[in-house]
């Protein structure tokens, strides 16, 4: 399965704060791809807090998590910068798995007794 990565990113008006909405799959593979981003909210903010929201993702692995932690994603002073500021990390608690590997049944599985 093609695990894509798709993020919505929204800005507050006095340039704060940025919400980043991960949707789609989040993996140890793809999670390189929120730095970058990270970064660029860094330099435009002026008083650089970014929030990586992953509750509304489809399928998010623990090891890409694991992953965001190793980079200082999350922390007071993250270290995938060299810019100050503060970046957290909103996890759900059962983390979604893989619609690959965990089908759901559709209404034609079923069978009436």
């Amino acid at each position: 399965m093609s695990h894509k990565l798709r993020i919505t990113l929204k800005l507050d008006l006095d340039l704060r704060q940025a919400r980043m909405e991960v949707h789609g799959c989040l993996t140890e593979q793809n999670c390189h791809a929120l730095l970058p981003i990270i970064r660029r909210c860094f330099r435009m903010l002026r008083d650089p807090r970014v929030v990586i929201d992953t509750s509304k993702a489809q399928h998010i692995d623990a090891e890409g998590i694991d992953a965001l932690r190793r980079l200082g994603v999350g922390e007071a002073d993250h270290t995938a910068s060299d810019l100050p500021g503060f970046c957290s990390l909103v996890v759900p608690d059962a983390l979604p798995a893989c619609p690959a590997r965990d089908p759901r049944l559709h209404g034609g599985h079923l069978y009436a007794s």
